[in-house]
């Protein structure tokens, strides 16, 4: 059975007006097969532009509108986005893994633990480098695109530019587990958010401060199924087809770009302990937090706080 554990981060949001017209504006909405909300200090009309916003992109970005030929221009840059983290992460995040996902029952229909030879066939689907894009016109090859794996990223980051064109100073939004501030709180202080404990969901396991940053999780709890006592999750691991499996239990990445953030998180899962620590220090243009069976592993530049496990800083 199933078991969707909510959001995987909880924001803790405490709005605190230092000014009389600073005005606190909440809007929510569905989108990308989950729950959003954008709350601002602003107008309720700008918020619901931020939500106009995400709705217009959902259907650029959805499954059925990444077709060859030309594209828009959000969605070609989109699809462009996604393969050059591919390239980065030497495919541990794939945007053409949708065979996978299909096969497995993860995105529609009802789960499944596919055979040796239904897997087979599925990976010779899987390989972001048949994909090509030149002046906003896509080839798939043989293969096919799903954006579901960096679109809440994707969108969060298009929305937060159209806010504060719209004169956003101090905002955050919550697209179903990826959260984006803008700036800091109305009273000056930085934005707690609170970490899931990927063995109990319903715990926190420690905080984080932000502003101006994309905080993203992504772990084996978040959504799976249990067959013959073995739970499957849905971080499919794009060179085996099956879930991924390490020492990881969830990841979090925070970045300046919700669409780096999105992708990276289910890359550094799928990559485990070792390999993604290798690719921080090679990259260094993020901070993350590894959620491990033996602690808490995170970046310098990230200091998790109220911690109820054992914090090892990386370096």
């Amino acid at each position: 059975m199933e078991k969707i554990k909510g959001f995987l981060l909880v924001v803790l949001v405490l709005f605190l007006s230092g000014c009389q017209t600073s005005v606190e504006v909440t809007e929510r909405l569905f989108a990308m097969d989950t729950y959003m909300e954008i709350t601002v200090h602003g107008t309720p009309e700008i918020a619901k532009k931020g939500a106009e916003e995400l709705k217009r992109l959902e259907g650029l970005l959805k499954r059925d509108a990444v077709k060859n030929g030309k594209l828009p221009k959000e969605t070609a840059f989109a699809i462009q986005e996604a393969l050059d983290i591919a390239r980065e992460t030497e495919g541990a995040f794939d945007p053409t893994v949708a065979p996978l996902s299909d096969l497995w029952g993860f995105y529609e229909g009802e789960h499944h633990v596919p055979t040796e030879k239904e897997l087979k066939q599925a990976l010779s689907l899987v390989d972001y480098r048949q994909i090509t894009i030149e002046e906003n016109c896509l080839n798939t090859g043989n293969a096919s695109l799903d954006l579901g794996g960096i679109g809440k990223g994707f969108a969060s980051d298009y929305c937060c530019r159209l806010l504060k064109e719209e004169g956003v100073t101090s905002g955050i939004l919550s697209l179903g587990g990826n959260v984006q501030t803008i700036g800091r709180k109305a009273d000056g202080s930085m934005w707690k958010i609170g970490i899931a404990n990927p063995q109990n969901p319903d715990e926190i396991l420690c905080f984080v401060e932000v502003e101006e940053k994309a905080v993203v999780t992504s772990g084996g709890y978040q959504r799976y199924f249990e067959q013959a006592g073995k739970r499957y999750h849905h971080i499919l691991n794009p060179k085996t087809g099956y879930p991924a499996e390490s020492e990881l239990l969830s990841v979090t990445v925070v970045g300046e770009s919700a669409t780096q953030c999105d992708a990276l998180s289910t890359a550094l899962f799928v990559m485990g302990l070792e390999k993604a620590v290798s690719y921080w220090q090679q990259e260094n243009t993020f901070e993350m937090i590894l959620v491990a069976k033996d602690g808490v592993y995170h970046t310098p530049g990230i200091l998790p706080k109220e911690s109820k496990r054992n914090l090892i800083c990386l370096k």
